[in-house]
């Protein structure tokens, strides 16, 4: 294993465990040729005990040279509950198969897909059939904006209309987006819920600023109503981190500055 890898994972492990639970790798197979780079991943898998998130089967384009690359990772052993298969939009049933026999979980990525009109994963189907899933929230070239709710409002929707009639409740959504999350990236005995021992992380919303109308359900009401306008404050393991007026870690703008300078426009590349 690359000692640069070795050097990272050790820095997050030695790191404030109240902000980084764990270091993990990002899969590439996807973008590959050959079966290396999913060798190597497996490798790392093992060495470090990483979960590995690798983008998988999200578009319908060259459906048949992606379905391979699942299996490059099957036959380099990235298989079990550290493997995460993000997006799975469009897997075949013997995949399907595979993952819940291997106990491969799923993140799944309702407002990337629908950005870029990749489709809808089958998220009846796939729990039907044991595979565990989670809402994951992707970057924003493909989601424009890290917005939890929206990623709750779109979850829901797109279910394929043969279980239309099995649109995920409000419950189910939230638990996906909070522990089911948590789960995939096996760190559900830290953080996703609200439990004694477990790490306080927590947002405190107001339904009234702006006013989203009577509370009949609320939790209905916050997942399907609740936008980032209601959000009041930010707690990471139970120290507030941001209120109405942003993240407190950059307040003094020194954070914003630099995002500013390192990716703002560079008028000499323009020309």
């Amino acid at each position: 294993m690359p000692r640069r890898l070795s050097d990272a994972v050790s820095y997050v492990r030695a790191g404030d465990r109240d902000y980084l639970l764990d270091a993990a790798i990002c899969g590439v197979a996807q973008w590959a040729v050959d079966e290396t780079l999913a060798v190597t991943e497996a490798e790392a898998m093992r060495t470090f005990g990483l979960v590995n998130q690798a983008h998988l089967l999200e578009t319908d384009e060259q459906l048949a040279a992606q379905r391979e690359k699942f299996d490059w990772y099957v036959r380099a052993g990235a298989r079990g509950e550290r493997m995460i298969v993000g997006h799975f939009v469009h897997p075949s049933e013997e995949i399907v198969d595979a993952c819940a026999e291997a106990g491969c979980v799923v993140s799944r990525q309702p407002v990337a897909n629908g950005r870029l009109a990749s489709g809808a994963a089958d998220v009846i189907g796939l729990r039907d059939r044991g595979v565990r899933l989670g809402l994951g929230l992707d970057d924003h070239a493909c989601s424009d904006v890290s917005d939890a709710w929206q990623n709750m409002r779109v979850g829901p929707v797109p279910v394929p209309r043969c279980h239309w009639h099995h649109r995920a409740a409000a419950a189910d959504v939230l638990r996906m987006q909070a522990l089911g999350a948590a789960e995939i990236i096996g760190v559900a005995d830290q953080v996703g819920s609200l439990e004694m021992g477990k790490r306080a992380d927590l947002l405190v919303v107001d339904p009234r600023r702006p006013d989203v109308g009577p509370l009949h359900d609320p939790l209905a009401s916050y997942v399907l109503s609740m936008t980032l306008r209601n959000l009041r404050a930010v707690y990471v393991g139970a120290q507030q981190v941001a209120d109405d007026g942003g993240a407190h870690l950059s307040a003094d703008g020194r954070l914003n500055a630099e995002v500013h300078e390192r990716f703002g426009p560079r008028p000499e590349l323009a020309r």
